[in-house]
């Protein structure tokens, strides 16, 4: 299969295309067929729009959204009222209703058409009205939201739309991306219809719909039975490894632990009181299993050590029933394998982990072999799937210990969403930056997870192509160009797989591949050089180019002179500390890595004290 971006990059650059001509050409005026509603014409308009009366904090989201975007594109005041209050005039109502059979079932879809002079969004929760309410902005006005500080309104000085009867849902429930813009900016990702559960609406903070209790979130073994609590006084809570007690694993056979456990559990329920919730019952950052020998029994019993893991879980869920509250675990490293006997209970959300797997080759044509890799996760989807009906997926999108370097997995997203709902996953949650990293490609990326998350088949061509357009303007060409290279460096070689640790040195990050890059770059901050906005989002993709020129030249793999090397220094730790971007890795929240590799470069280089 042949890489979307590539076959972009060819008719982007080829073509010439004229940047901020292409979308609103889309958005033309045509003249209008005989049938059609006038919303609006020279800022003023006649219609309302309606809500139910007392309307959750969703809807009154959804209404205000479509007040505030519909006078951004119109100029006109378009007032909210509620049911009780409507008038004679015509209205986008937003309705809530399980008797129309034309509205999904998912409690997220929505139904979206015009009755009359009126427009109708209609759902049976207010989740879908919201999601409605950005299909209309979206889909018949032409709105996007491709960062949250680059968005498109355009504005219609006449608003008029033809009839229509549409409805969707999302292809799944739950959809989160963990980075730094949707921490930082709520609105945006709920704009991409993202539903974490970190989101709150402070009127009604239980309309959320993924409410994880604080502290519960994942890798929570740690909090339920704390080893600075009971390791000394009660080792046996312990997992025995090798004759010895060890504190990063439990012994779930030990009823004491589970005891233990469930009181911790129960005393934090207790100070938390917003339901329904979410509680992580899983495994510490690492693998393994306890060799005591009523662990070892169960263990050969079930014929895996995750239905030993399936029967502690059980008994949680057992004890929480009729309390609103969900549990959860990770499949991840030893418990990524599919129980062969004890099951998990229906209503167990597990979330499986493919850590190991390679982002770079498209998933079914994928050779990486091993316990994590490729071939052995398709055998843990297929084998999760067959047993399960509520799978979750932790998807990697960021490589934890080099955040600057290029991570070439922009060009598979969409097949590797499609394969995760292919195989009945029903919520994914997409890793991606923590912090202010300067993950590889990460605004597109959001971008791409957002959308396809929503809906699989989304045509990711358009989408590209629609936000290199939008967010790099003058330098789209270029940038495409940058995307499709990214992607030759690995699509190319079957046995060549990328890993969410690699170092800069891996073979796909080539010095023919930065040689490459550095000539795309010099042609797209050319192109942006009269419009800071882009040419500063070029430099701050740059870094990743940069970053392997400065590893590889520290390493002796790259001929460059001292005064080149500290002139690209420079330049990166400008670009850095012009944007706030810190971090190098995962683990480094205080900037000390980064700061230290700076420093390395610089002693190596030659530059003299203070520099």
């Amino acid at each position: 299969m042949k890489p979307y971006i590539t076959s972009y990059a060819a008719t982007l650059i080829s073509s010439c295309l004229t940047v901020m001509g292409t979308l609103s050409a889309a958005h033309s005026q045509e003249p209008p067929p005989r049938t059609t509603l006038r919303l609006a014409e020279g800022g003023t308009t006649e219609y309302t729009i309606l809500t139910p009366d007392k309307p959750s904090g969703i809807t009154h989201s959804a209404a205000d959204e479509l007040a505030f975007h519909l006078k951004q594109i119109t100029g006109a005041e378009w007032p909210v009222k509620q049911e009780q209050a409507r008038a004679d005039r015509p209205e986008i109502r937003l309705e809530i209703t399980d008797s129309d059979p034309a509205v999904p079932q998912n409690a997220q879809g929505y139904r979206l058409f015009t009755e009359g002079d009126d427009i109708v969004i209609r759902s049976r929760s207010p989740h879908g009205l919201l999601y409605g309410t950005y299909a209309l902005l979206e889909d018949k006005l032409g709105c996007r939201w491709y960062t949250p500080d680059e968005t498109l309104i355009p504005r219609r000085e006449t608003l008029r739309l033809s009839p229509f009867d549409t409805s969707a849902s999302p292809a799944f429930l739950y959809r989160d991306i963990y980075a730094a813009d949707v921490f930082r900016d709520r609105q945006w990702a709920q704009r991409l219809r993202l539903n974490s559960g970190t989101f709150r609406w402070p009127d009604k903070p239980t309309d959320h719909l993924y409410n994880y209790m604080p502290g519960y979130s994942c890798h929570t073994f740690e909090h339920l039975v704390p080893p600075d609590k009971h390791f000394k006084t009660h080792p046996e809570y312990y997992g025995l490894v090798n004759g010895k007690r060890d504190k990063n694993l439990l012994c779930l056979s030990n009823p004491a632990v589970f005891e233990t456990a469930l009181a911790t559990l129960r005393a934090d329920l207790a100070r938390h009181k917003e339901r329904p919730c979410i509680v992580s019952i899983s495994q510490n950052d690492c693998g393994g299993w306890c060799q005591c020998p009523e662990c070892t029994r169960i263990i050969a019993e079930e014929g895996d050590g995750t239905g030993l893991l399936m029967r502690f879980l059980n008994k949680f869920d057992n004890a929480l029933q009729g309390e609103n509250v969900t549990v959860h675990t990770l499949a991840y490293h030893t418990t990524d394998i599919p129980p062969t006997k004890t099951k998990p209970n229906p209503g167990i959300i597990i979330q499986l982990c493919p850590i190991g797997i390679c982002y770079g080759h498209y998933p079914e044509k994928c050779s990486h072999s091993g316990s994590e890799g490729n071939i052995a996760f398709e055998r843990k989807i297929k084998g999760w799937s067959a047993i399960h009906d509520n799978l979750w997926i932790w998807s990697y999108h960021i490589n934890f210990a080099h955040s600057f370097q290029p991570f070439p997995n922009i060009h598979t997203l969409p097949a590797y969403i499609r394969y995760f709902a292919d195989h009945k996953a029903k919520g994914v949650f997409a890793q991606s930056d923590a912090g202010q990293r300067a993950t590889s490609l990460k605004r597109l990326k959001h971008y791409l997870l957002a959308k396809l998350l929503w809906n699989p088949q989304t045509d990711a061509d358009a989408l590209t192509r629609e936000f290199l357009e939008h967010y790099y303007k003058e330098a789209a060409a270029p940038m495409a160009e940058y995307l499709a290279a990214l992607a030759a460096t690995i699509e190319n070689t079957p046995n060549l797989h990328t890993w969410i640790y690699d170092a800069p040195h891996s073979r796909y990050l080539s010095n023919d591949f930065i040689e490459q890059s550095e000539n795309i770059f010099a042609k797209a901050l050319e192109a942006a050089k009269n419009n800071p906005v882009t040419l500063n989002r070029v430099k701050i993709e740059q870094l990743s180019i940069q970053y392997l020129i400065l590893t590889h030249w520290l390493r002796g793999n790259l001929n460059r002179s001292n005064e080149e090397i500290l002139k690209i220094v420079d330049e990166f730790e400008t670009v850095c500390r012009e944007n706030n971007i810190t971090g190098l890795s995962e683990h480094d929240w205080k900037d000390e890595q980064r700061l230290q590799f700076i420093r390395d470069i610089r002693t190596k280089a030659g530059a003299q004290p203070g520099n």
